[in-house]
């Protein structure tokens, strides 16, 4: 690369001035990356020789590896080894881990996944192994030996207690036996019907004015 630059320098001088050269070498050299960040030469070169992107080299810089070590491609390649290493257990990790599930004991209703199509069915446990969330279960197809992550315990039918079902008896009695004798409420509307009755019946001599009130018819005796 060297050779390279030192003739092209030449060339551009002979054509211009030495600063026209030296411009447009720095206006060849200067590339502008994907992020938009002016790269200069030096940066060039390493990304060109170890095939690194900004952060890369960032990385590269800050492992704690030595000037020689960096001119060394087994020391580099050792390193991206290891960050590849630890990407993809951070991966995995993303992947598989979750939360600890509960323990399950010999008897107990669970759910058992078909691996082969992903479905549930009915089972049970049958005992436990001595391995760590190995269990082996009891199933319509047989007894099967199935890891802790395919198993889910059984929904427990709903029994309700002693007490709420006397207090819903209680209640339904009550709602089907008739009262002996009236409720306020009841004798409150027959009164009010009783007074709306008497106020729609008129009485002989009574007629309705334009405005809805009542008048009575005046008699005129002749002396």
């Amino acid at each position: 690369m060297a050779p390279t630059s030192k003739y092209a320098i030449m060339k551009w001088s002979s054509e211009g001035g030495v600063a026209d050269a030296l411009c447009m070498y720095k206006q060849k050299m200067t590339l502008v990356c994907e992020d938009n960040e002016v790269t200069e030469p030096a940066a060039i070169a390493r990304k060109i020789k170890i095939g690194f992107c900004d952060e890369g080299l960032r990385r590269l810089n800050a492992s704690g590896l030595t000037e020689q070590q960096l001119q060394t491609p087994t020391a580099i390649w050792q390193f991206l080894e290891r960050n590849l290493q630890r990407e993809s257990q951070k991966i995995n990790h993303d992947q598989r881990a979750g939360p600890e599930l509960p323990p399950l004991h010999a008897g107990q209703a669970v759910s058992v996944m078909d691996t082969r199509t992903g479905t549930w069915e009915d089972g049970s446990v049958k005992k436990l192994t001595n391995k760590p969330r190995s269990y082996i279960v009891e199933t319509p197809r047989g007894t099967l030996r199935r890891n802790r992550k395919h198993l889910r315990e059984a929904p427990q039918a709903h029994v309700p207690s002693t007490s709420m079902t006397s207090a819903n008896r209680k209640v339904d009695d009550h709602l089907s036996t008739p009262s002996a004798e009236p409720s306020s409420a009841a004798t409150d509307q027959a009164a009010q019907t009783t007074a709306e009755t008497k106020a729609d019946t008129f009485s002989p001599g009574q007629f309705v004015t334009r405005s809805g009130g009542r008048g009575t018819n005046c008699i005129f005796y002749s002396f």
